[in-house]
């Protein structure tokens, strides 16, 4: 599945990630991006909040080269008054001809039956599961490699404890002319207690979401 294959449009303050360049690179650019337009970007306070942004960009980045995820795009949020910084990473995961239900394919992650909904007021149609949850980057490879045989096993990713979230939302809808082939986006926060409104914004970005071919 090409990045072509699909798009979805985003407000502004969120970034793409390129995962084709060095981590820290990657994310030092964008802590950069998302902090220097503040006019005490200088200050021992910005300073530090970019050092903590730029540590959980990498957490992300390295999640999402692991899984060998299509795209990955960070929020920063406006001056220290918005909803708070989060990510959204895409990924495909095959679960095998014989399934064709995407709401398997997210119970296939560990989430609780209880937690699947639907996305209304979608064109497209998304299971979703939003949870409350902290874990490792080395065991949400562990998570998928478990559900799909996902080969996660980087050594960076394995070697790093720091924790992914504590919100997330995923959403799976099937990839058309290919059966047991699903689509995920998962959105996370990266440490803000505002999970509703994150999830909300979330929500708006998937409904946009549309196949190009």
């Amino acid at each position: 599945m090409s990045r072509e294959a699909f798009t979805l449009t985003f407000p502004a303050s969120w970034r793409r990630a390129d995962l084709r360049n060095d981590s820290s690179v990657e994310c030092e650019r964008l802590a950069r991006a998302a902090f220097d337009g503040l006019p005490d970007r200088d200050s021992r306070d910005v300073a530090s909040a970019r050092r903590r942004y730029r540590e959980a960009l990498m957490t992300a980045v390295t999640r999402a080269r692991a899984v060998d995820a299509l795209d990955l795009y960070f929020f920063a949020g406006a001056s220290r008054t918005g909803i708070g910084p989060m990510s959204l990473m895409s990924l495909v995961v095959r679960a095998g001809p014989q399934e064709c239900d995407p709401a398997r394919a997210l119970l296939r992650l560990g989430l609780p039956p209880s937690s699947l909904g639907t996305l209304d007021d979608a064109e497209i149609a998304w299971s979703r599961c939003v949870q409350r949850v902290s874990r490792s980057v080395h065991e949400w490879n562990g998570v998928l490699h478990d559900a799909f045989g996902l080969d996660a096993t980087s050594v960076e990713a394995g070697r790093t404890s720091a924790s992914v979230s504590q919100g997330t939302v995923h959403y799976a809808t099937d990839i058309r002319d290919a059966p047991g082939v699903f689509l995920i986006l998962s959105g996370s926060t990266l440490g803000t207690s505002l999970l509703g409104a994150q999830i909300a914004h979330l929500d708006s970005i998937v409904r946009t979401f549309s196949w190009t071919d």
